[in-house]
C-alpha cells in the first residue's frame, strides 16, 4: 500500500494571537485529485503554504512525499523539485515575455519539458510571445498553471486556479488537468470555491471550517450517504429530542409546515427510523450535490 502523498497531524497555526489552524488533520492519498474545501477564513491556503513550507505550523507534524515538513530545512530542494505550486496570489516577472519566462525555468529545472509546455500554450491559446505584463489575469493564470504541468511534478499543488477565468477558459484549464491526471497519476490538491468543479475531478475531499477539517472522504461515499430529510406532522408534538437521537442527524431545523432534518446514513434507514417517531405523518429523503453538502456542514442555512 502505497504511503499518501500528504499526511498532517494535529497542525496549529497562529499569526499572533488569531487562530489559523487548530488542529488539522489531513490525509491525501497519493495519485488522487483531492479538493481541499471551506469557507473564508477556514484555514486553506494557510494548509497549502505549510505544505509547501512557505510557514511553518506552531505545533503538529506531517509527512509530504515522505519528507517530514515539521523538521529544520523543510522543504529540502529535491522536494521543491517534485511538486507543482500555482498560489492564490502570484507575481510573474512582468518585464519579460512568456517565452523568456519559460526558458528562465527550463534553464533552472530539467524536469521541465518543451513539449508539455507547447501543449498548454496550444490548449489555452497563450500569446507567449507577448510582455507578461500585458497578460489578462486569468492568461497569467494559464501560464502559472502551464510552468506547473511542464515541470513533471509529483504533487501540484493549486490555490483557486480558475481566479479571473471567463466560463469557456475555465472549462478548457479543468478539462486540461482532468487529461494530465489521468496520464500521469500524479497527486493533486485543488483549494477552490468553484465546488461544481471539484464534484466533476476529485475522488476524494476534505472540509476546513475554522482550522479543522470537519468532512473527509470520496466523493461518491459523500455524496450517497449525506441527506436532507423534510419530515412532516404534528410538528408542535414532535419530539425534537428524539428526532436528535436517531444516528446520524447533525442538524434540525423548523420550517413553517415542515422540520428541515441534515443526516449522514442510508436513505432507507433513515426513512424507517423517522417514521416510527410518533406524530410523524411524511418523511422525504432527498439526495444533495457536493455543494449543498458543503452548506450543510459551513453555514447556517437550511
Amino acid at each position: 500500500m502505497k504511503e499518501p502523498a500528504v499526511l498532517l497531524s494535529g497542525i496549529v497555526k497562529r499569526f499572533k494571537t488569531v487562530p489559523a489552524l487548530t488542529g488539522l488533520d489531513l490525509e491525501v492519498p497519493a495519485g488522487s485529485v483531492f479538493g481541499l474545501l471551506g469557507p473564508n477564513g477556514a484555514g486553506k491556503t494557510t494548509t497549502l503554504r505549510i505544505i509547501m513550507g512557505l510557514l511553518r505550523p506552531d505545533e503538529g507534524s506531517g509527512l509530504v512525499l515522505g519528507v517530514p515538513l515539521e523538521k529544520r530545512g523543510y522543504p529540502p530542494v529535491s522536494l521543491l523539485a517534485r511538486i507543482g505550486y500555482v498560489p492564490e496570489r502570484f507575481s510573474l516577472w512582468e518585464n519579460i515575455t512568456g517565452k523568456q519566462l519559460v526558458e528562465f525555468c527550463a534553464a533552472l529545472n530539467p524536469r521541465l519539458k518543451p513539449e508539455i509546455v507547447d501543449r498548454y500554450v496550444h490548449l489555452f491559446n497563450l500569446p507567449v510571445n507577448s510582455v507578461i505584463k500585458r497578460l489578462s489575469a486569468g492568461q497569467k493564470s494559464q501560464l502559472a498553471l502551464t510552468l506547473a504541468m511542464s515541470s513533471q511534478p509529483d504533487l501540484l499543488v493549486l490555490d483557486e486556479p480558475t481566479r479571473g477565468l471567463d466560463p469557456e477558459n475555465r472549462r478548457r484549464y479543468v478539462q486540461a488537468l482532468l487529461e494530465d491526471v489521468v496520464e500521469s497519476g500524479r497527486t493533486v490538491i485543488l483549494s477552490t470555491h468553484e465546488i461544481t468543479h471539484v464534484e466533476r475531478i476529485a475522488d476524494r475531499i476534505a472540509v476546513l471550517k475554522d482550522g479543522k477539517v470537519i468532512l473527509a472522504g470520496a466523493v461518491d461515499e459523500i455524496i450517497e450517504r449525506e441527506k436532507r430529510i423534510r419530515v412532516t406532522g404534528e410538528l408542535d408534538k414532535i419530539s425534537l429530542d428524539q428526532i436528535a437521537a436517531i444516528p446520524g442527524v447533525r442538524r434540525v431545523l423548523r420550517e413553517r409546515a415542515a422540520l428541515l432534518v441534515h443526516a449522514s446514513g442510508n436513505a432507507q434507514e433513515l426513512r424507517e427510523a423517522f417514521a416510527r417517531i410518533q406524530f410523524v405523518t411524511g418523511v422525504q429523503v432527498v439526495d444533495q450535490n457536493l455543494e449543498e453538502v458543503f452548506l450543510s456542514y459551513t453555514s447556517e442555512m437550511p
